[in-house]
């Protein structure tokens, strides 16, 4: 335990120093979200988003991102201190997955998830670019632990974070719902079923004064009850009749296509985000089969990458810029010697990302305690599918499946002399 504490403690500075070099070395380049949620952010410093100027957009953005960079604006601070923000939530994921991991494994796997954590190189580059994954990831693994907490009041506390973690990214329901099949047996069966009640109520409690208490806020601010962002008309319909891909967010809103609306810059964006889902739900019900054609794709662009952060964040290293250069006749020889470090990042991810499936796969017969966060990794994974895909959006699944990367680790190294000395027996 003494060896534990340890590496815990030196680990964390080392990862603060180096996150520290990565923000005091950037240069404030951002593209992409990145660069639309702090331009968001610039617009009002100090106020809250949305505000009534934003009701006529297309859709509201994930409003925490923007809300926490508008405060951190509002108080004189600007970029580098929602990075050092960044950084902090971070560390609390960190040490969040850690604390997953020896609550599924052992402590011995929880210190490998930790160093696992400490050699993915997205771990320091994320702090860079002003997105949600961090803020979701942040809020759902507290929730995720607190699952796990022994006082009866967790539900309560659990109840009042699900209207956050849904104020970040609006997956709520999709972890309720991983949650209810992962536990099924538990919550069908006859016994206990008082304390299951009481649970319940203080869920539903906890998630209705947190809802309502957001509500309202916005509300007094813009005069509408709102609670969360408004982007799944917008998606569904570039899903359902776009390039299906996410490589060009406007097609399917552009003159003549599925989704334009005639005078749409002069209508509210939840009179808009209803006319999307009905026609991009109708769509995909008339077309099945032109709705999954493109699945392939995106399943490949999903994974196509590991440098989506990098990307927001340094120029020169930029992804499309490597695609730039292949094109104009450099070969693999050439782009393997000019972007090396970015290569190894690559490899790192598909081998880490391989050790978590086969880690799955190998502690399959425990899946009575593991199927609720097998289920909410790849839910949260496939998801987007549906919609557009990204491949930054594999980010929040590969840390959540971290464990079993270590786990499968573990397995085949706890009889080296050398991994005991380290992790422990």
């Amino acid at each position: 335990m003494k060896n534990y504490n340890r590496i815990l403690y030196f680990g964390s500075i080392f990862y603060c120093v180096v996150s520290l070099f990565f923000i005091y070395s950037h240069d404030g380049y951002l593209i992409d979200d990145a660069v639309i949620y702090w331009s968001q952010a610039k617009k009002s410093p100090g106020l809250v988003y949305p505000s009534a100027t934003d009701f006529t957009s297309d859709f509201i953005w994930h409003p925490m991102v923007i809300n926490v960079s508008r405060f951190v604006l509002g108080l004189g601070g600007g970029l580098k201190t929602v990075q050092l923000l960044n950084m902090l939530l971070s560390l609390g994921i960190l040490h969040g997955i850690r604390k997953l991991a020896n609550t599924l494994f052992s402590t011995q796997i929880s210190l490998v998830t930790f160093l696992l954590c400490l050699v993915y190189p997205n771990f320091y580059i994320w702090n860079l670019a002003p997105c949600t994954e961090i803020y979701f990831l942040f809020f759902l693994l507290l929730i995720l632990n607190l699952f796990n907490w022994k006082n009866g009041y967790r539900y309560l506390i659990i109840g009042l974070l699900f209207p956050v973690l849904d104020y970040s990214r609006e997956l709520g329901l999709i972890v309720i719902v991983c949650y209810a099949l992962g536990n099924s047996t538990t919550l069908i069966s006859k016994s206990g079923i008082v304390r299951k009640l009481q649970h319940g109520v203080l869920f539903i409690v906890g998630f209705g004064l947190m809802h309502f208490g957001i509500g309202m806020f916005h509300k007094s601010k813009t005069g509408i009850f709102w609670t969360k962002g408004s982007v799944l008309g917008y998606n569904i319909i570039n899903g359902a009749a776009g390039d299906h891909v996410g490589e060009n967010n406007n097609l399917a809103t552009q003159i003549g296509s599925l989704g334009y609306i005639p005078n749409a810059s002069s209508m509210s964006f939840y009179v808009k985000d209803s006319i999307w889902r009905k026609r991009g739900f109708g769509f995909i019900k008339e077309h099945p089969l032109e709705y999954v054609r493109p699945f392939p794709r995106k399943l490949m662009k999903l994974f196509i990458h590991d440098l989506a952060f990098v990307n927001f964040a340094y120029e020169k290293y930029s992804w499309y810029q490597m695609a730039k250069d292949r094109r104009g006749g450099k070969g693999i020889t050439e782009l393997l010697l000019d972007y090396p470090f970015l290569w190894m990042m690559n490899v790192l991810f598909y081998i880490l990302f391989a050790f978590e499936l086969l880690g799955i796969w190998v502690f399959r017969l425990r899946f009575k305690t593991l199927l609720f966060i097998v289920l909410l990794g790849f839910a949260v994974l496939f998801l987007p599918m549906l919609f557009q895909t990204q491949p930054r959006y594999h980010t929040p699944t590969f840390i959540l499946f971290l464990p079993f990367a270590a786990a499968f680790i573990h397995s085949k190294l706890s009889h080296k002399a050398w991994f005991s000395k380290v992790v422990g027996n």
